[in-house]
């Protein structure tokens, strides 16, 4: 298996037509060679990693788009790359309409694969399409190298067979056991019922009103407590 793409895009609204593509992150499968797509540059939050903040130095659309096409020609030998995605009705869009719309063409073609699909078949769960995630090994922060890194290792490690005990708590009624869900139409927020806050706690200091001083589950989800809780 060869020539497959993980591909993660960042955006600003829900379509090519009524946002803007930002920045994207692609690594290729087996070799795990990486690139960086800037449209718009963002740093992390220094209150909050996950947040990326747009500092307003922008970069040339085309000359992004050419610089991928020549790294997809490289990494595949010049065959045709798959695309690869935790969500392809959304990331591919992006890419899509950015590669017509520089170069008039798409190297990928008109079609993506979605790994939730192929995890949903290899259990045997049509509805069970977010428990391979917690298969990721590099942290999903928004950084959209990272965040096609860890679905690359997450689908690595499928293929070899890992999949049991990952919905250890189907009674949950909020996320079935997959310490996830959907809370909008392209946003996974992590289960506040199981959420065992892994990743600690940060701050809330200045913009978060009443809540100053108290302090936020850092894996994000949405728990705030005055004093940080451990064990």
């Amino acid at each position: 298996m060869k020539n497959l793409i993980f591909v993660d895009c960042e955006a600003t609204g829900k379509s090519p037509s009524t946002g803007q593509l930002t920045e994207f992150g692609a690594v290729a499968y087996p070799s795990r060679a990486t690139f960086h797509g800037v449209l718009v540059e963002r740093n992390s939050s220094k209150e909050n990693p996950k947040i990326r903040i747009a500092t307003g130095r922008v970069f040339d659309e085309k000359e992004v788009f050419e610089k991928f096409d020549a790294w997809l020609a490289d990494v595949t030998n010049g065959s045709k790359p798959i695309f690869v995605s935790d969500n392809p009705a959304f990331d591919w869009q992006w890419i899509n309409d950015g590669f017509w719309r520089t170069l008039k063409k798409n190297p990928f073609g008109h079609s993506a694969r979605r790994i939730s699909d192929f995890y949903a078949g290899l259990v045997g769960d049509f509805m069970d399409t977010q428990s391979w995630k917690k298969l990721r090994i590099t942290p999903h922060d928004h950084n959209p190298v990272h965040d096609a890194l860890g679905n690359l290792e997450a689908f690595e490690r499928l293929l070899k067979g890992e999949r049991k005990s990952m919905r250890e708590n189907r009674k949950c009624k909020k996320c079935s056991g997959t310490g996830q869900y959907l809370y909008d139409e392209h946003h996974i927020k992590p289960c506040e019922a199981c959420c065992t806050h892994p990743d600690g706690w940060w701050k809330l200091e200045q913009h978060y009103g009443n809540d100053n001083g108290k302090y936020a589950c850092k894996k994000g989800c949405g728990t705030v407590v005055d004093t940080p809780l451990t064990g």
